[in-house]
């Protein structure tokens, strides 16, 4: 299985380092994308598409892991290749009245391919004193 942890606004691959190394030592892939998200002009379609050259041919193994605003890419590569599962982590929703290709446009058709399982989640970190 791979896992394809995809960070949100104002992070990059980096957040995912513990996770990354836990998920290595129980024998899983990962890979982090890095999406552009400083670089003007881009769109959901581009960063779904890293996620999509990231993961490569294992798609039917893949486990896609959005953050924030890495959701809203996650839901579009899933809606363009059937990935094993879907996972949103705090997941950011776009605002619904922006012109098509922004990034803030959830125009896409972002429902995932037949076969694919969602499973949303909650997390809680304990507090440290």
């Amino acid at each position: 299985m791979v896992f394809v942890l995809v960070h949100g606004s104002w992070h990059g691959p980096w957040v995912w380092e513990h996770v990354g190394a836990v998920l290595r030592d129980r024998g899983h892939d990962v890979v982090a994308p890095a999406l552009p998200t400083e670089a003007l002009g881009t769109t959901w379609q581009d960063y779904a598409d890293e996620i999509l050259d990231a993961v490569g041919s294992r798609m039917e193994e893949a486990v896609l892991v959005g953050h924030s605003l890495g959701a809203v890419p996650v839901a579009i590569a899933a809606s363009r290749a059937a990935p094993r599962l879907v996972v949103y982590l705090t997941p950011s929703t776009p605002a619904r009245d922006l012109p098509t290709g922004r990034r803030s446009d959830s125009s896409p058709d972002s429902r995932p391919s037949s076969g694919t399982t969602i499973r949303a989640a909650t997390f809680s970190t304990p507090r440290t004193r």
